[in-house]
């Protein structure tokens, strides 16, 4: 379990120590990294420093309650709670999902927030899009948002995907502000229950101002991850894998984002050509993809490559053909909520622009139970449960399993 926090001034040694009712503390030692943020005004060379420290949390007990502080010199935070995870087959994790969560309308904060605090959660999914944006004013609305969330991100594993609105100086405040597994904050994935879950880029193949090597990276990286989640073993103990990131390969959204077109980078590759992920993720079995970007919500039939798969019960997929995507990206900032065109297509089985998040839980090894939740109407507005039958998918890796 990683910690992070930052500091305005350079505070020396830092360390996180953490301890449960009746043990004796461990403390751990943090690194330490200047961070400079810049501006993007033509005013010269203005910046500012701040320093980010992160510190792992080792040994830890499955399914304990740990109390936690920071420290960096004489300066102590106040103390913390999290509670680990089950090391049982019988941990069934339940999820909040959402992107698009500004300092500025932070609409759904604080019911995620409430319901946080109410255990309904075991981990956040932010996929990308915080602040709006985080390098401003130096980066102090970076640290005011990182504040915003506090209450949220010190109790439940915060995991995050960058979206456009880091794209400032190569990402450089999305990377300097969050903490991941290896091999990097912008691609990398875990288990937790039944499910391998995958947090990656859809940023390197719009900004290749950056270059195009991460882009590269990211994919063989997919690749080999993939081929680990596919086999027997594997899928045995995570059948489900659910891939997310900031931009959508399909949506239905009023305007000219690149989701709306079927030529979409994130379905068929950089330049038309490169590194296309849509195939990559069918073949490889990808159950359930999560996106934002475009600021609503929209539920997807089980699609690929604009085929889609007709179903009797639209709030039922059982044991899928095609992938399922969600565009989740309600959460509330600055730019307010994204409008639809019309007709809907038929692909699209449910829209909704009021302010909102997604809830995913695991109802048993084989079943996810997926619901949208409304702020401005203080309920459910969309449900959907996904059963399969067997560990594998009905497409790609599923109809070819015999070959591992």
């Amino acid at each position: 379990m990683f910690v992070t926090w930052c500091t305005l001034f350079d505070g020396g040694v830092g360390s996180a120590t953490y301890y449960t009712d009746g043990q004796n503390p461990m403390t751990v030692s943090a690194t330490k990294t200047a961070f400079e943020h810049t501006t993007l005004l033509n005013l010269g060379h203005i910046s500012r420093t701040t320093y980010t420290y992160r510190a792992e949390m080792t040994e830890l007990a499955p399914n304990t309650t740990y109390h936690y502080f920071v420290k960096n010199g004489d300066e102590e935070s106040k103390p913390f709670t999290f509670k680990t995870f089950p090391d049982s087959d019988a941990f069934m994790p339940r999820f909040a999902i959402y992107g698009d969560m500004g300092l500025a309308n932070h609409v759904a904060l604080p019911k995620i927030q409430q319901d946080t605090d109410a255990g309904m959660y075991d981990i956040i999914l932010h996929i990308g899009d915080f602040a709006y944006d985080m390098f401003g004013f130096l980066g102090g609305k970076g640290d005011a948002y990182m504040n915003l969330i506090q209450p949220v991100a010190t109790k439940l594993p915060y995991n995050v995907a960058v979206g456009n609105h880091e794209h400032h100086n190569n990402f450089s405040e999305y990377s300097g502000r969050f903490t991941s597994p290896l091999p990097s904050v912008f691609y990398h994935s875990f288990n937790v229950g039944p499910v391998h879950v995958i947090l990656f880029s859809a940023e390197f193949y719009y900004y290749d101002r950056f270059g195009t090597e991460q882009i590269q990276s990211q994919y063989n990286w997919l690749v080999e991850d993939l081929a680990k989640a596919n086999t027997p073993e594997a899928r045995s103990a995570q059948p489900w894998i659910v891939a997310l990131a900031h931009r959508p390969m399909y949506c239905s959204s009023l305007g000219v984002d690149d989701c709306t077109r079927k030529e979409c980078v994130m379905r068929v590759g950089y330049k038309n050509k490169y590194f296309p992920l849509e195939d990559l993720f069918y073949d490889n079995g990808v159950d359930l993809q999560f996106y934002a970007h475009e600021h609503n919500y929209e539920r997807l039939l089980p699609i690929y490559n604009y085929t889609y798969e007709s179903v009797s019960n639209t709030s039922m997929y059982m044991d899928p053909m095609y992938p399922v995507h969600v565009v989740t990206g309600s959460a509330g900032c600055r730019e307010f909520r994204g409008w639809f065109r019309y007709p809907k297509p038929d692909w699209s089985v449910t829209r909704s622009n009021d302010y909102g998040f997604t809830r995913l839980n695991v109802v048993d090894r084989l079943t996810l139970k997926m619901e949208q939740y409304s702020i401005e109407q203080a309920k459910v507005v969309d449900e959907l449960v996904i059963t399969k039958t067997s560990d594998y998918p009905k497409f790609g890796v599923g109809n070819k399993k015999d070959s591992f």
